[in-house]
């Protein structure tokens, strides 16, 4: 049989196994284990560049309402927010249910990405709207809106994004906000 025969092969390997203190090569592991062992390197290594901080949600400086309508408000705020981490944080996804004099008036969507710069604390614009839920009494809101004061709140979460991992940001903050006069 010539030498590279599979069945011969086979049997040499089989040898191989017993003898005591044979070490096989690198090349010679099952692919798994390779991709294994490349896994946990690489999440050690992770960990030690993503030690992470609490990013801090400091103050609201203004909030400003675009736009209310009977379908919905759409509202920028101007947020002073820390970022103590050594790595740039984009937020996006909220889960956050506005309020409007105490009345909750729908989930908040935000009409585009913040990226919180590296170990900074900055002001940034926010731009959100909110469709209002079905039970949202209208009338009262308008009415309101037409005094020129209301409260505005906002409660819950946004996703923090560095890469692959991602982390959920709890706020509440609630604040009085004007409305500029309404013109006839």
């Amino acid at each position: 049989r010539h030498p590279h025969h599979p069945a011969l092969l086979r049997a040499l390997r089989g040898h191989e196994r017993e003898r005591p203190g044979l070490v096989r090569s690198a090349s010679a592991m099952h692919p798994s284990a390779g991709i294994a062992l490349a896994g946990l390197l690489s999440i050690s290594l992770l960990a030690g560049c993503f030690s992470y901080k609490e990013v801090s949600l400091l103050e609201v400086k203004a909030v400003q309402v675009s736009e209310l309508t009977a379908e919905g408000i759409a509202v920028t705020g101007e947020v002073t927010i820390e970022n103590p981490n050594r790595y740039r944080i984009t937020a996006r996804d909220p889960d956050v249910l506005l309020y409007l004099n105490g009345m909750p008036i729908g989930k908040a969507v935000l009409d585009s990405v913040i990226t919180l710069e590296r170990m900074s604390t900055r002001t940034y614009r926010v731009p959100m709207h909110a469709q209002f839920s079905g039970g949202v009494p209208l009338i009262p809101l308008m009415l309101a809106a037409a005094r020129g004061e209301v409260t505005l709140r906002a409660q819950g979460t946004i996703k923090g994004r560095v890469g692959l991992i991602n982390r959920r940001f709890p706020f509440d903050w609630e604040q009085p906000i004007q409305f500029a006069p309404m013109d006839q």
